[in-house]
C-alpha cells in the first residue's frame, strides 16, 4: 500500500491464553444462515483454473481461511494494532463462519500483515509490520496439527525490522521473501534451525515493495510497488528482470497469490500457472489482475477481473472459488468461475476491520518435502 496505507491479517486463538486453539470438532461450529452464500454453481463452464481428472478428486475436508484485520495507516499506539480472524469453510461456496482468532495482545504478534503456510512443516508464519515503526517488525511461526485442528503457540523466528507486508515462501528452498514499507524487500534463509537475514537485499532502501510471490519452480520473484509495474529477478542470478508495465498506470498493485502445482493430494492445482495480483486504488473501476505463467516464467495474457478496491485474494484449496479482501470495506468477496474469467458470487463475508493479507490452506494440511 502507499505510505499510507498499511494493513493487517488473520489466526487464532483459544480460551484461557492458549493461543491458536482452534475447536477440535472437524465438524466445526454451526453455521450461520445470515452468512450463507449458497450452493455450488451449477453453470459450469469451460473455464476453469484446474484440470479436474475424469473420477475427480475425493471431496475437500474444508478449508481455513485466515485474515489479518487491522487499521490501514501506520499507528504508533499499539492499542491500535490489530490480530488475525479466521473463517471456517467447510466446502466451496458455502457459509464462512468466523471463529476465535490470535489477539492482538499475543506476544507472537505485533501488528500482523503478511501471511504465508510452510508446506514442509505444516507451520503458519505471520510477519508482523509493527506498525511501521521503528525496528518492531517481526516474524512468527505457529505449528498446525491436522488432526486436532490447532495451532500451538507462537514463536518469534525473524525480528528487529521496519515495515513488514506480505511475505512468501519459494516452494523450492527453505527461503522466505518479505515486501517492507519503504525499506524494499528483505530475504532471509534457513540454517542451522535459524533464519538469517540474505545480503546484499535485492533491492534496498527507500523502495516500496508491497507483494511478493516466487514461481512455483523457484527461478522467478515477482514483486509489486503499490504503483503499475510488476518487478521480476531471476532468482538463479540474482539478477533484476526487465519490469512488467500495466496498461492502467493509474494501479495501486498489491499482494500476489501464485495458482501453480498441486501439493500432495491437497490440491488440484492450475494449469497453466497463474499470478494473481490485487489493486488497492479506491478510485475509478478496479480489477483484480491475472497472469498466466510462461514456460520461461514471463507473465502473459493480462486479465482483469471487475472487483471493489482489495489488498489481497486467495483461491481456494481446489481452486475452485476465489477470493477478494476489500479494501477499506471490512469484508471479503466471494468469486466464482464463469466464462473466461471470474464473477462475484452469494454474500460477502463481514469481517472487524480493513483486511491486509488473506490466506487459504486445508483443514488436512500436514507435512510434505521440498522437490
Amino acid at each position: 500500500m502507499k505510505a499510507t496505507i498499511v494493513i493487517g491479517v488473520a489466526l487464532l486463538i483459544g480460551c484461557g491464553g492458549d493461543v491458536g486453539a482452534w475447536p477440535k470438532d472437524d465438524s466445526g461450529p454451526a453455521e450461520d444462515a445470515s452468512n450463507d452464500v449458497g450452493t455450488t454453481p451449477t453453470d459450469a463452464s469451460p473455464f476453469q483454473d484446474v484440470s479436474i481428472p475424469d473420477a475427480g478428486p475425493p471431496p475437500p475436508p474444508g478449508f481455513f481461511l485466515l485474515a489479518t484485520e487491522t487499521p490501514y495507516a501506520p499507528a504508533s499506539d499499539h492499542s491500535n494494532w490489530g490480530g488475525v480472524t479466521r473463517f471456517d469453510v467447510s466446502a466451496d461456496y458455502a457459509s464462512a463462519t468466523s471463529a476465535p482468532a490470535v489477539p492482538k495482545s499475543d506476544p507472537a504478534l505485533a501488528d500482523p500483515l503478511g501471511l504465508a503456510f510452510r508446506w514442509t512443516s505444516a507451520e503458519l508464519f505471520v510477519a508482523s509490520r509493527g506498525g511501521n515503526l521503528g525496528s518492531q517488525s517481526i516474524i512468527s511461526k505457529f505449528a498446525y496439527d491436522a488432526k486436532t485442528k490447532t495451532l500451538g503457540a507462537g514463536t518469534v523466528v525473524v525480528s528487529g525490522f521496519t515495515g513488514f507486508h506480505q511475505m512468501t515462501f519459494n516452494p523450492k528452498e527453505d527461503e522466505i521473501f518479505v515486501g517492507t514499507n519503504n525499506e524494499g524487500m528483505r530475504r532471509f534463509k534457513l540454517g542451522s534451525s535459524k533464519w538469517t537475514e540474505v545480503l546484499p537485499q535485492l533491492v534496498g532502501s527507500p523502495n516500496w515493495i508491497r507483494g511478493v510471490a516466487v514461481s512455483a519452480d523457484g527461478k522467478r520473484l515477482y514483486a509489486s510497488t503499490a504503483g503499475s509495474v510488476i518487478r521480476q529477478w531471476d532468482l538463479t542470478t540474482n539478477q533484476e528482470l526487465p519490469m512488467y508495465q500495466l496498461a492502467d498506470t493509474s494501479v495501486q498493485l498489491h499482494f500476489m497469490t501464485l495458482c501453480g502445482p498441486a501439493i500432495g493430494d491437497l490440491t488440484v492445482g492450475c494449469s497453466p500457472n497463474r499470478l494473481y495480483v490485487s489493486d488497492s486504488n479506491q478510485t475509478g473501476p478496479r480489477a483484480v489482475y491475472r497472469f498466466d505463467i510462461g514456460t520461461n516464467d514471463d507473465l502473459t495474457n493480462e486479465t482483469k477481473i471487475p472487483s471493489d478496491p482489495t489488498f489481497s485474494t486467495a483461491l481456494s484449496p481446489d481452486t475452485l472459488e476465489l477470493f477478494s479482501g476489500e479494501s477499506y470495506m471490512n469484508q471479503i468477496q466471494r468469486f466464482k468461475p464463469q466464462t473466461s474469467t471470474w464473477t462475484p458470487y452469494g454474500t460477502p463475508v463481514p469481517t472487524n476491520n480493513t483486511i491486509g493479507t488473506i490466506l487459504v490452506f486445508p483443514k488436512n494440511a500436514v507435512p510434505t518435502q521440498l522437490n
